[in-house]
């Protein structure tokens, strides 16, 4: 079974390619002075809940209005839990998108998957949550915790599901943030490598990695120059 950390790089650089990045935090961390000025985000929030061992939920609104959007996934499960994100163009469903994400081998983005977003592990009994743009569309959402040598995945117990964002596109902006990580490219065909630029971290020490592969398929990025170490000090 493909690796979990590789299928969450999937869906981070799908929203970077439509969104150009959104802001996560955890628990109540207060809000900077840019984020006042930024127009007030609509609120989509998530339970992570299980019933005994054999049935993992996500019980998240059917509809959510288009735009700037605040993520937040509640634990109250025993395990680790998370929520991904991906909007599809078509009348596909979430269990079509996970064939995509779940397969063995690499192979290559279909068009049908457009930007994504959501939220990674979540401790047992904690809040986060992740800022971003959502554009108007059908939006399949799952938790990929769980699996491989564990057994059957929380997606595999029940916790995935389909939400529609309602209304025009909108052209809201992310608040300022104090770090950014862009992605960038150069050369064209298979002479092309791919890169991370840095700004404004925090202090330590970061692997930066992209595990995913060109939407055509073909090595994953990180064989193109998209793994780095960083250190700031």
């Amino acid at each position: 079974m493909k690796d979990r950390c590789s299928r969450r790089f999937i869906l981070t650089t799908l929203a970077v390619m439509a969104t150009g990045a959104f802001v996560a935090g955890c628990g109540d961390d207060d809000e900077d002075s840019a984020s006042s000025q930024t127009a007030k985000p609509a609120a989509f929030q998530i339970t992570a809940t299980a019933e005994g061992t054999k049935r993992k939920v996500l019980e998240f609104p059917s509809t959510v209005k288009a735009g700037l959007v605040t993520v937040t996934l509640r634990n109250e499960d025993k395990a680790p839990r998370s929520a991904q994100l991906i909007r599809v163009t078509g009348d596909q469903t979430v269990d079509d998108v996970l064939k995509i994400v779940d397969a063995e081998e690499a192979t290559k983005i279909p068009s049908f998957m457009q930007d994504g977003g959501g939220l990674g592990a979540v401790p047992p009994g904690t809040t986060a949550s992740a800022t971003q743009v959502l554009a108007p569309g059908k939006w399949v959402i799952w938790d990929d915790e769980g699996g491989d040598v564990d057994g059957p995945g929380n997606s595999d117990l029940g916790a995935k599901g389909e939400f529609t964002v309602t209304g025009e596109a909108s052209d809201a902006e992310l608040p300022d943030q104090g770090a950014t990580v862009t992605t960038a490219d150069e050369g064209e065909g298979k002479a092309k490598e791919y890169d991370f630029v840095f700004d404004g971290l925090k202090a330590g020490t970061y692997a930066v990695v992209c595990f995913i592969s060109d939407r055509a398929g073909g090595k994953p990025h990180a064989a193109k120059g998209m793994l780095e170490e960083l250190t700031v000090e």
